[in-house]
C-alpha cells in the first residue's frame, strides 16, 4: 500500500466514522454484545475495499473470524458482497441470525 493511500485512510478515519449507531437497524439484544463494530468505521472499511479494487460486488466472499452479531455480514451484504462469519458464542450466532432475518424481510 503506497504512503499517499495510507494518509489518505488516515485522514477519512477521522472524519465521523463513530458517529452513526445500529439504533433501529438491528435487533436491540444484539446491542449486548461488547464488541460492535462502529457503524460508519466498517461501511467505511467496506465501501474503501470496493473502491480500490479489492473486492468486486457480486463476486467477492468476505469471511469474518469475528462474526459477534453479524455487523459486517449486514454490511456486506448492503454492498452486494457475500459473508461468511465465524462466532464461537451460541447467542451471539443466534442474535446475528436474528439481525439478517431482518433485514432480509425488507
Amino acid at each position: 500500500m503506497s504512503r499517499d493511500v495510507v494518509q489518505e485512510m488516515k485522514h477519512e478515519w477521522v472524519h465521523g466514522l463513530y458517529n452513526d449507531g445500529w439504533q433501529g437497524l438491528i435487533v436491540d439484544d444484539a446491542f449486548q454484545h461488547p464488541a460492535k463494530f462502529a457503524r460508519g468505521l466498517i461501511y467505511w472499511i467496506v465501501k474503501a475495499g470496493i473502491e480500490r479494487g479489492w473486492w468486486t460486488p457480486g463476486e467477492t466472499l468476505l469471511v469474518d473470524p469475528f462474526a459477534g452479531v453479524a455487523l459486517g455480514g449486514l454490511v456486506a451484504a448492503a454492498h452486494g458482497l457475500a459473508w461468511i462469519g465465524v462466532e464461537l458464542a451460541p447467542r451471539f450466532v443466534a442474535l446475528g441470525q436474528q439481525n439478517i432475518d431482518l433485514h432480509r424481510a425488507d
